[in-house]
């Protein structure tokens, strides 16, 4: 029997979750700070496998029988992307009640799972409206540069990112959510360090922070030169979501509650909800709504809705059998833990970083490839996606 629980993350204030940039190596010292839009999964299970000890009054953790109890509810360790390497148990990652997670996602009132979809509309500055990435069309602006199979192409039109679910047609973007009317910015300068030796440096320090929020024009430029006045729509009630997986044995507290989630300890209010809804499929899209595959030119377009791990061959062989790859990278790199060594001093992160294609990035792949790029995706990286990262949909 299925244990599912769909938990939500309502941001109380401006979040902040860290990121590792590459403006940013090498310099411990970076003046110039941005919160990513979204947690990393690994944060996700941290959150999850510390309710879990806070539900049990097994904080603060001790050694003794209070250790052995956390064992056989959140696992030994934190996520490892690589667990063979471990040299003293050499086991796959085990993480006690806890069997999986999936992708993080927006969600509202309207209970509506919504993906970040920033690779596929591109705004065409001559014809003045949007265009959606196609292989066919009769003003396709990229229709040139797939026929030469072009994979330094930088765009020359920008995207414009939008929100939606799996089953939505990006056709319409006029009925879609455009991302930057939920993720906003909040600036703060002149905040001081608290840390180091740099303590009491008051320098300046500048930090973008993020917050979810729906607002809408109450008073209009025109009737107020030079200023527009906007509302939020708290009823709307936006927030993030993933479903965890629990073993059939565990119950979660559905209690409603507020905690402290992020590299600057952001406040939310938590709501966990046990649902009945399908199995956790091997494709989310299958799970969180069918979307309609297309082809065109002998071409299907794939989207990834995580962060997604490749090797550097699986990376080449993908690149064969695209005609265009619409991506970024990112570096991720998670805190450990092991709770057989618990201190109380600064997290230790992982010292390898990884290089992770990131959520929204879009392949458009020969069609006869279709099972063995699904195959490279989800099923050579179990590890991965245990946690929720490398998920993806055709579309």
């Amino acid at each position: 029997m299925n244990n599912d629980y769909l938990i939500r993350l309502i941001p109380l204030a401006p979040y902040y979750f860290g990121q590792e940039l590459n403006h940013e190596l090498g310099n411990r010292n970076n003046y110039f700070q941005h919160s990513a839009s979204f947690p990393q999964q690994s944060a996700l299970l941290g959150l999850i496998r510390h309710q879990i000890l806070l539900q049990h009054d097994l904080i603060p953790l001790e050694k003794g029988n209070n250790s052995s109890e956390a064992l056989k509810l959140i696992g030994g360790r934190s996520f490892n992307a690589f667990p063979e390497d471990i040299p003293d148990d050499n086991k796959p990652n085990d993480f006690g009640k806890i069997v999986g997670l999936s992708p993080v996602f927006l969600t509202n009132a309207s209970g509506k799972k919504f993906f970040l979809r920033d690779r596929e509309i591109v705004w065409h500055d001559k014809d003045k409206r949007l265009y959606l990435l196609e292989v066919a069309g009769s003003k396709y602006p990229y229709k040139l540069i797939l026929s030469e199979k072009n994979e330094d192409f930088i765009s020359k039109f920008p995207f414009v990112s939008y929100l939606a679910g799996t089953a939505d047609d990006l056709t319409q973007p006029d009925q879609l959510t455009e991302a930057e009317t939920v993720l906003k910015k909040a600036i703060f300068t002149g905040i001081h360090k608290k840390w180091g030796i740099c303590e009491h440096d008051d320098s300046y320090f500048r930090r973008t922070y993020r917050h979810l929020a729906h607002t809408e024009v109450i008073r209009k430029e025109k009737e107020y030169p030079g200023m527009e006045f906007r509302k939020k729509i708290l009823a709307d009630e936006w927030g993030f979501g993933f479903i965890v997986r629990f073993s059939s044995d565990f119950d979660f507290s559905e209690q409603e509650r507020t905690v402290f989630f992020g590299k600057e300890r952001s406040v939310f209010l938590m709501k966990c909800t046990r649902i009945s809804e399908n199995d956790f499929r091997s494709n989310i899209s299958d799970y969180l709504g069918n979307s309609q595959i297309r082809v065109n030119n002998g071409l299907v377009k794939a989207v990834l809705l995580s962060g997604t791990f490749l090797t550097g061959d699986q990376m080449d062989e993908v690149k064969r059998h695209c005609a265009l790859i619409l991506s970024e990278k990112e570096r991720f790199r998670n805190i450990r833990s092991n709770i057989s060594k618990h201190t109380y001093q600064r997290p230790d992160k992982s010292p390898v970083a990884i290089h992770m294609i990131r959520r929204g990035s879009v392949f458009f792949i020969q069609e006869e490839f279709k099972t063995q790029f699904e195959e490279i995706i989800c099923d050579d990286h179990a590890v991965f996606r245990q946690i929720g990262y490398n998920y993806m949909m055709f579309q």
